[in-house]
């Protein structure tokens, strides 16, 4: 019998498992490594297209297979890594040289600094990241589609302009200009 008194045990305060977080940061530092040594280690070139090998399951020879222009799979994949790492990387640096900089403009720059800066991190705090991200990609879309437009634009402006100067080099051109013509008149 058991003379002491009754022991529980709760979900929340049980330590993870001894090999999660080794296996984690194992997986961390073979991507690390895969996206550092990948001109080395790639077995083909990730932008080398074979048409006629388009698809192909995976092989001894292409691990993770072909896509649909016929690119090592593997190898996409490593050097995409180091795009990814890369930003990674930056996004941190950057982060970090902000945040010491307003934390040391907030520190020393007295109470009504820091007061100042503290409000306005609380409210980029309150702000749901989902809502922000939403709002950053409703502007860029608009801001890629006005660029679009534009480009379209300039691109009919040169063209109506080149085929005024070199005339028509389509025999059917002429022909949709006369119908426009007749129809605005």
């Amino acid at each position: 019998m058991n003379d002491g008194p009754p022991t529980t045990t709760f979900p929340s305060r049980q330590r993870p498992r001894r090999g999660a977080p080794s296996l984690s940061a194992a997986f961390v530092v073979l991507v690390l490594l895969a996206s550092a040594l990948a001109p080395w280690l790639a077995p083909e070139d990730p932008l080398a297209q074979n048409l006629a090998r388009n698809l192909e399951g995976p092989s001894l020879a292409h691990p993770l297979g072909l896509d649909k222009l016929g690119r090592d799979v593997l190898s996409r994949l490593m050097y995409g890594a180091r795009v990814s790492v890369e930003v990674g990387i930056l996004s941190v640096a950057l982060s970090l040289l902000v945040g010491i900089a307003v934390g040391g403009l907030a520190g020393l720059g007295g109470r009504r600094t820091d007061f100042a800066i503290t409000s306005m991190i609380d409210i980029l705090m309150a702000f749901p990241g989902l809502l922000l991200a939403i709002a950053v990609s409703a502007v860029e879309s608009n801001r890629r589609r006005v660029i679009a437009e534009e480009a379209r634009a300039e691109s009919e402006a040169v063209s109506s302009f080149l085929s005024g100067i070199l005339g028509a080099a389509d025999p059917l051109a002429e022909g949709r200009d006369v119908e426009v013509l007749e129809r605005v008149a």
